[in-house]
């Protein structure tokens, strides 16, 4: 279970549980874009426009993670901030930076800023591009990152990262891929 409260944006996948109008929550499943093998369930999700969410829908969660039984969810008390992205990443952050050395997070998470600095450039052979960027009041490195676009980044350009946060001796970095 996380300490914080984190925010998620991704599409749902299933509705798990339908709408209860006693309770006035539903339980779906979402994918994160680039983790969509690793969906995350948000359990008795409550909040204005819950009811009428449907498969497909992009949503923004916010609230506890934690693993159930080998499943990574938001637990009960998780709520519907939004259709489209609504980040708010201080909780991320947080957690982020407070990973020992050498640890990673154990799910995957989604970081908006700007490139501040390009230590390794585009390698053709690779694919890939190694950038820094501002996350707040923090520096986020993004190593071996791929995608749509990683080929023409430069420094001051805005962007939005996907995938696994690790501590590397002391740099915290979304891991290669």
């Amino acid at each position: 279970v996380t300490e914080d409260s984190f925010r998620l944006y991704g599409k749902i996948t299933s509705i798990d549980t339908a709408w209860s109008e006693d309770y006035q929550n539903i339980t779906v499943t979402i994918a994160v874009a680039g983790k969509e093998s690793q969906p995350i369930q948000c359990y008795r999700l409550k909040g204005e426009g819950a009811k009428d969410l449907a498969v497909g829908d992009d949503i923004t969660v916010e609230g506890v993670l934690k693993n159930y039984k080998g499943t990574y969810e938001f637990d009960a008390g998780c709520v519907l901030i939004g259709h489209g992205e609504h980040p708010d990443q201080k909780a991320l952050l947080k957690a982020a930076f407070a990973l020992g050395e050498g640890v990673s997070m154990d799910y995957p998470s989604v970081m908006t800023g700007v490139i501040t600095e390009i230590p390794t450039a585009w390698s053709e052979d690779y694919q890939n591009i190694t950038v820094n960027f501002q996350v707040e009041d923090k520096v986020v490195m993004a190593y071996r990152l791929k995608g749509e676009g990683a080929k023409d980044l430069a420094v001051g350009d805005f962007i939005t990262v996907t995938g696994v946060l690790k501590n590397y001796k002391g740099t915290i970095e979304f891991d290669a891929g």
